[in-house]
């Protein structure tokens, strides 16, 4: 294995560990805290170590994204169905959807209104607002949530 430039090979293993698995290397594996904070000094390590933290921050956002997506689209047909008994959520399971929805909430930045382009300000018209929220409720859970773009403001 070649050693990246500006890295010891200490360094490069353990860059390199994060790409065979998603939770980098083993516990026993990392380095002391003192040693650490020695290989961020080098711009060469700090580069790569950010690097690897925007990806995996951008990787938990969007698999968050997707995961209540799919929790919206469970409420929304169990709300549909609500008369039959096929595709009925469990309490357990619609308790989890809320949830993640919570979360998602929290987590990722709410959607600004579009500015007005050159038109509709010499109309004299306002900007296009966001899209109402819907308050969802089950079993004395209740979330507020935007029925296409999550929030970042905290819990309520």
């Amino acid at each position: 294995m070649a050693v990246l430039p500006g890295m010891s090979h200490a360094q490069t293993a353990f860059i390199r560990a994060f790409r065979h698995s998603p939770t980098g290397p083993r516990p026993n594996d990392w380095p002391s805290p003192a040693i650490l904070r020695r290989w961020l000094r080098k711009p060469t390590f700090r580069s790569a170590y950010q690097s690897l933290i925007a990806l995996t921050r951008n990787q938990l956002s969007f698999q968050l994204l997707c995961a209540s997506l799919q929790s919206v689209q469970d409420l929304h047909s169990d709300i549909r169905h609500r008369d039959t008994d096929s595709g009925r959520l469990s309490k357990s399971q619609r308790a989890i959807c809320l949830d993640l929805l919570k979360l998602t909430r929290t987590h990722l930045p709410r959607a600004k209104a579009a500015p007005l382009n050159e038109d509709d300000q010499a109309l004299g018209l306002a900007p296009p607002p966001l899209l109402p929220t819907a308050t969802i409720e089950a079993q004395s859970i209740s979330v507020e949530c935007h029925p296409l773009l999550p929030s970042s403001e905290g819990p309520q």
